[in-house]
């Protein structure tokens, strides 16, 4: 059996985030209460993975936006978008807030615990 790639872990991590983000927020669009399917279902980021690349697959740094309201509010509206979120996630904000800039080399062995703890996470949620 050959190992997976590290681009591989990447992408199965990535979707596998992606999933568990999809039911935590009940297919819905964290800002416009809007339910989001398919290319519409946008879970984003609220620190950049350029400069905060640590963050990248963690669910306090993700939430699910509808396109519109990630296109048009989230990055064209950044100061309000900040704000929003703010309000809106009093406690994860405050988290973010506390995490300095710093990228990460993932190694493939964290990305194979992350990939083992969000399947249990949606275990739980569709449980």
């Amino acid at each position: 059996m050959r190992k997976p790639t590290l681009k591989g872990l990447h992408k199965k991590t990535k979707d596998t985030v992606r999933e568990y983000i999809r039911l935590r927020d009940r297919d819905t669009c964290q800002r416009c209460n809007k339910l989001v399917y398919g290319i519409n279902s946008h879970p984003s980021h609220v620190k950049p993975v350029s400069t905060h690349g640590f963050l990248r697959y963690d669910e306090l740094n993700i939430k699910l936006l509808c396109f519109h309201c990630h296109r048009n509010f989230w990055h064209l509206n950044i100061t309000e978008a900040a704000e929003w979120f703010k309000h809106r996630f009093p406690e994860r904000a405050k988290y973010l807030t506390l995490q300095g800039q710093r990228t990460h080399q993932w190694k493939p062995w964290e990305l194979e615990e992350l990939i083992e703890e969000y399947k249990g996470k949606i275990k739980e949620l569709e449980g």
